[in-house]
């Protein structure tokens, strides 16, 4: 898929191409920053672009996570998984809610694979503000 992608991107700017590759969950920060080191760009260039392009997906998230799962419970089926994942997410969360902002983050560690959603589900499903 990774490789169709490129394809695509063919012609487009190394630094667009960087961004549009640390937003892919297949890829990520892993995938951007060598990616963007081959196709020329400086070290600290290829790293910033990566984190930006890596974080820029974080807001929508944010922002449609409780709309989207409101109206997904609307319908039974994921009323159940919904209820299901919130009850289980909120009897195994006691250490995390004590600690807030540092228990989500003992949490979910310096894990790379989709450290952002991890964030994300933990922040939302844990009712910590953001």
């Amino acid at each position: 898929m990774l490789k169709y992608i490129l394809t695509l991107l063919k012609g487009v700017s190394p630094e667009i191409v960087t961004l549009i590759v640390a937003m892919l969950p297949i890829a990520e920060l892993r995938g951007a920053i060598p990616l963007a080191l081959g196709l020329k760009l400086p070290i600290a260039k290829a790293y910033g672009l990566a984190v930006v392009g890596n974080l820029i997906p974080i807001l929508p998230i944010l922002f449609f996570i409780g709309p989207v799962s409101n109206y997904l419970r609307k319908t039974s089926l994921f009323d159940k998984f919904f209820t299901w994942l919130f009850n289980r997410t909120q009897n195994r969360s006691k250490i995390i809610e004590k600690l807030e902002l540092i228990g989500l983050a003992l949490f979910v560690g310096p894990s790379a694979y989709y450290w952002r959603l991890d964030w994300l589900r933990g922040g939302f499903f844990i009712s910590i503000p953001y």
